[in-house]
């Protein structure tokens, strides 16, 4: 069937591949959404990045020229010649966008999230992290916003449950979160407070990663998991603490911390960027 066709390459540019991605998209292909949001993601960030880049070009002709601001040349970029490196990288990389033009937000949320209802396992993991949506563009995705609220909770247990180390961490953050933390994650205002809920996913993960011990590259982040497990434990208490332990676990056994999870799992939460959304998780 179609849903069952190969993706496209990921070298191949979009404007050859979108106008095919996009009507398999719309015919309920679960991975062809996946991919759309993926993309539209990928290239919105990387535009961002350049005109971040441009602006420093900019901040660093006018320091140079005696009529700007003073400061690190360059700003975040550094100097002419990183800021160069960085411009031709970038550049380099949106060749892949060339000719395609970017769908507004909320149509890109849509893709993602229709793709996570449609059974997408890392496609729901990556929409209830909530990454998707963009703080420029609230008020345009409020529809979006009031199905996230509605979903998030239901998509990211059934992301847990298929084995995805991601959905269980992000869930686990929700349900141990603060409710008067101002940085609080959109899942977090989605569901509940349910700290001993999140023990136990931290527990499911840490016996994950006891089982993967061999993995060298899990070290960061069974530190950091310790680190937040020994946290709610004390916050709980042993009654708690013990009820949490002896639950059964929500994560599926097949579960597994690999060098991706890692690198994002342990650097204090995930980043907002083009990043967040590798390509190749679609397929």
């Amino acid at each position: 069937s179609a849903n069952n066709a190969p993706m496209p390459s990921l070298d191949t540019p979009l404007r050859a591949t979108v106008a095919a991605l996009t009507e398999r998209a719309e015919a309920g292909d679960a991975r062809a959404m996946c991919r759309l949001a993926a993309e539209y993601h990928y290239c919105s960030g990387l535009r961002m990045r350049m005109k971040m880049i441009e602006s420093g070009v900019a901040r660093a002709q006018a320091v140079a020229e005696g009529g700007g601001p003073g400061g690190r040349e360059g700003g975040r970029f550094g100097g002419p010649e990183r800021i160069g490196e960085a411009f031709e990288d970038v550049s380099a990389k949106y060749a892949h966008c060339e000719g395609v033009e970017l769908p507004p937000n909320d149509e890109v949320v849509r893709y993602m999230r229709e793709s996570a209802v449609a059974g997408h396992t890392k496609a729901a993991s990556y929409y209830v992290s909530g990454n998707v949506f963009r703080l420029r563009d609230t008020l345009s995705t409020l529809a979006e916003l009031s199905l996230y609220r509605e979903q998030a909770e239901r998509l990211a247990n059934a992301a847990v449950a298929q084995g995805d180390a991601r959905a269980a961490w992000v869930l686990a953050e929700a349900y141990a979160s603060d409710p008067d933390d101002p940085r609080r994650s959109l899942l977090a205002q989605a569901v509940r407070p349910a700290p001993e809920k999140a023990l136990s996913l931290l527990y499911g993960l840490r016996t994950a990663s006891e089982r993967d011990a061999g993995e060298e590259q899990n070290g960061r982040f069974v530190g950091r998991l310790q680190q937040r497990i020994a946290t709610l434990e004390r916050e709980l208490g042993p009654e708690a603490t013990q009820r949490a332990r002896s639950a059964p676990s929500p994560i599926a056994e097949s579960v597994t911390l690999d060098a991706d999870v890692d690198s994002r799992l342990s650097g204090g939460g995930f980043t907002r960027g083009m990043s967040d959304f590798p390509r190749e998780i679609c397929d």
